[in-house]
């Protein structure tokens, strides 16, 4: 599974340090955000640090001597500085300027390269579309080294039919904290040992890329990349890899979107391949979504994996002959996809200290409850499966519920009148967007005929009433195989009489009685075995046609009955 971790970093105590800026040298304004290289006498990167808002970085050098500075902005080629000297003792102060000219991503026709080529191959247009998303990765991970944020995130489990039209289910876990990393995959060497999707008796595994993972050599070995065109987007670019021809283990393939224009990562986009024929018709994979915060930062924003849930299953098949009935039948054991559970989060709040530096995409939870008939119903409890939000319908029907996060919600939704008749409440799948402006969502329920006729399904609604209730004894307490009689008079061909209903309440207490008059004075009893008494009168009116009425011994009557 996707695991929220902390990591920790710490440094030599017999190493140098080198503080500085990083600064554009038009107007010497600060180069947020940008990956600064500490490169030693032979070459070698020894240090890395990211800038922060004002450009200003640290780098610790592993000893005195002649260094280098390489500073990496997404957009723009690399800008190196003359070499100098870092002291053996002390801190040294050295700025570097980010001279490097833009890089041209944004070519009005870009031709996909159908090479297999390496990342390390400067040759090709994908090697420059690479080095772009290069530096917002090593940004993303030299984040976490340099500073630890506040964050608030949304890790969320949805489960979908096997055709993925119907929600089956939703659960969404707040959480906060100090974390410097809200995603992380499994460590690069078993992934390149064992593949990314294990399998024992347990289950299966499937694990994802992520930016550790897709910068590391491991990675580089293993996969080969093209650029494509894209045709949907003409403000993007995208960077594909697959797994080299001799990679057999099960791996993924997938894309880099880049904008054309900046440079900047938009997301990553992968599917698992050397897989089943099972796995790859129910396309198993994920998106990772990459974000620039306000301090020059890169993060992971957003994560979601697909996943298939198989069911062995026995099938009968066919085997030789032209049609069904000339063939042998054996049965097959197979495995059926019977499920598609998407397991991700989503970052909803960043903070540095006491200052939030950036929050998530919020919608409020606005719709409207109608019944079948289009009539607003009113005082509905609105439930969002999975996650701690309510909210009740207005006398319009109107929900305007809490602020939640936009995307694809299970509701239940219980109306007064499902409520008092105990009848399950509706779940309904709506779509949450950020547009506030817009309608909102839907959901209908039934009607008060209608959930009447649930619990009587041969009382004619318009007619006839129902009456409900618990009994419970003279001390408060759950009354089991009460007699509940309802009586009332009627004048029949010039001779009163008197007709009734009778139940017995359930074991815990509860009693239903169909069929009743509507309009007419009534007289409840209630009777238990030891013939003790208690009697309400009421009248069903016809607007309401139904009524909760709780009868307790000893209401009217207290005497014993012989």
């Amino acid at each position: 599974m996707l695991l929220a971790v902390t990591l920790l970093f710490s440094t030599p105590a017999s190493a140098q340090l080198l503080r500085g800026r990083a600064l554009l040298p038009s107007d010497s304004l600060p180069a947020a955000g940008a990956v600064i290289m500490l490169i030693d006498s032979t070459g070698a990167i020894v240090g890395r640090a990211l800038a922060d808002e004002r450009g200003a970085f640290t780098l610790h050098a592993p000893a005195g001597g002649s260094y280098q500075l390489r500073g990496l902005r997404i957009g723009f080629r690399p800008s190196t500085s003359d070499r100098f000297i870092v002291a053996a003792n002390g801190v040294t102060t050295h700025n570097l300027s980010m001279v490097g000219s833009a890089v041209v991503l944004a070519a009005t026709h870009v031709v996909a390269d159908s090479r297999c080529a390496s990342y390390r191959d400067s040759a090709t247009m994908a090697y420059l579309a690479w080095e772009e998303a290069r530096k917002a990765l090593l940004s993303s991970s030299l984040a976490r080294a340099s500073s630890v944020f506040e964050m608030d995130l949304v890790k969320f489990e949805q489960r979908f039919s096997a055709s993925g039209d119907a929600l089956i289910s939703n659960t969404e876990t707040e959480t906060s904290g100090r974390t410097t990393k809200p995603f992380t995959a499994f460590a690069e060497a078993r992934l390149a040992s064992d593949g990314y999707v294990t399998r024992d008796e347990t289950g299966v595994l499937y694990a994802a890329p992520d930016e550790e993972v897709l910068l590391s050599d491991s990675f580089a070995e293993t996969h080969c990349m093209r650029l494509e065109v894209s045709s949907s987007a003409q403000d993007t670019i995208v960077l594909a890899f697959t797994p080299t021809p001799a990679r057999t283990l099960p791996d993924v393939a997938g894309r880099l979107v880049i904008e054309r224009a900046t440079g900047r990562l938009r997301r990553l986009e992968f599917s698992y391949v050397n897989v089943t024929r099972e796995e790859e018709k129910a396309h198993a994979g994920g998106t990772i979504n990459f974000r620039m915060l306000p301090t020059g930062s890169w993060i992971v924003d957003r994560w979601a994996l697909r996943l298939p849930i198989f069911e062995r299953r026995i099938v009968r098949a066919f085997k030789g002959g032209s049609t069904i009935n000339t063939s042998r039948a054996f049965d097959e054991l197979r495995q059926e996809l019977i499920a598609v559970q998407i397991a991700g989060g989503e970052v909803q709040r960043i903070a540095q200290g006491t200052r939030v530096i950036w929050t998530g995409p919020q919608a409020q939870l606005l719709g409207r409850i109608l019944d079948s008939a289009g009539t607003p119903v009113a005082n509905a409890g609105v439930t969002v499966l999975g996650a701690n939000s309510k909210a009740t319908s207005d006398r319009d029907g109107w929900v305007r519920g809490p602020m939640v996060r936009p995307g694809r919600k299970q509701l239940r939704v219980g109306t007064p009148v499902q409520d008092s008749l105990v009848l399950p409440p509706v779940i309904a799948d709506v779509d949450v967007v950020s547009d506030s402006s817009g309608p909102g969502w839907l959901v209908r329920v039934p009607t008060r005929a209608q959930s009447i006729s649930a619990v009587c399904p041969r009382q004619n609604a318009s007619l006839h009433g129902l009456l409900r209730g618990t009994t419970r004894s003279r001390g408060g307490e759950r009354l089991a195989n009460a007699s509940v009689k309802v009586a009332w008079s009627e004048l029949d061909i010039g001779a009163v009489t008197a007709p009734s209903l009778s139940t017995k309440s359930s074991s815990i207490g509860d009693y239903l009685i169909c069929g009743i008059p509507l309009d007419r004075l009534l007289t409840i009893t209630l009777r238990d075995a030891d013939k003790d008494i208690g009697e309400v009168k009421l009248i069903l009116h016809s607007t309401e046609g139904m009524t909760v009425k709780d009868l307790q011994l000893g209401t009217v009557l207290s005497s014993k009955v012989p």
